[in-house]
Order: C-alpha cells, then sequence, then structure tokens
C-alpha cells in the first residue's frame, strides 16, 4: 500500500509525458517480476508486445527531449 501511495506522489511531481512513460513500463516490470518470482510463462506474444512498449516508451522519452543547441 504504501508504494502505491508514494508513486501517486510522484506523479504530481512529474511531467505529463513522463508520468505516461512510467505508467506503461509498470506493466513490463510487473510481468517480469512475475516471471522472476512466481515462475509464470511469457510467450512470444507477451515478449513481443513488451518489446513493442518499451519502444514506444523511449520514443515518447526522446520526443519530449529538449532541442539541442545550435552554435552560430
Amino acid at each position: 500500500m504504501l508504494p502505491y501511495v508514494w508513486g501517486v506522489h510522484a506523479v504530481r511531481r512529474l511531467s505529463a509525458a513522463v508520468a505516461a512513460t512510467m505508467g506503461t513500463v509498470e506493466v513490463i516490470a510487473g510481468a517480469v517480476m512475475a516471471w522472476g518470482f512466481a515462475g509464470e510463462t511469457l510467450g512470444v506474444p507477451r515478449v513481443a508486445g513488451g518489446v513493442v512498449v518499451l519502444c514506444g516508451a523511449v520514443l515518447a522519452r526522446r520526443s519530449h527531449r529538449a532541442p539541442d543547441r545550435v552554435l552560430a
């Protein structure tokens, strides 16, 4: 319960883009933890879906970076 409350408070301090990206990555973290701790099987469709979600999270983070400075 306490980690959930901390997560809610942390989201209030983050930008919407970062909070959304974290929300999508939480699902993958849960699947990996279920695989590691509970012995759940991760089939090809689940792994492929996780890769798609991770790629989307990376692309979302890259699109919100500050533009590079151009030296004149």
